[in-house]
C-alpha cells in the first residue's frame, strides 16, 4: 500500500534517452519490425539505444502501427 507521504520518483528521471524520432526512422524501424528483427538488431541498424527502440515498440504499438510478433521483441 502506498502512502501518500511516501517519496515518489519519475520513472527513467536519470536515464540519458533520446526521445525523438524522425518520421523516416520510424518508417524503417517498422519495416524491420514487419521483417521480424529483434529490438536489439533494429538498435544497432538505427544507431539508438535498445531501450529507446523498447519504447518506441510500446508507442507504436499502443497506437496500432505494429502488430503483435509470436517472438514478440525478440524477433526470429
Amino acid at each position: 500500500m502506498i502512502h501518500a507521504k511516501e517519496q515518489k520518483r519519475v520513472l527513467l528521471d536519470d536515464v540519458d534517452i533520446d526521445w525523438v524520432f524522425t518520421e523516416r526512422e520510424t518508417d524503417v524501424f517498422r519495416a524491420m519490425w514487419e521483417s521480424d528483427m529483434s529490438m536489439d538488431s533494429i538498435a544497432e541498424e538505427l544507431g539508438r539505444k535498445p531501450l529507446e527502440i523498447g519504447l518506441l515498440i510500446i508507442e507504436q504499438a499502443e497506437l496500432g502501427e505494429i502488430k503483435v510478433r509470436q517472438q514478440g521483441i525478440f524477433g526470429q
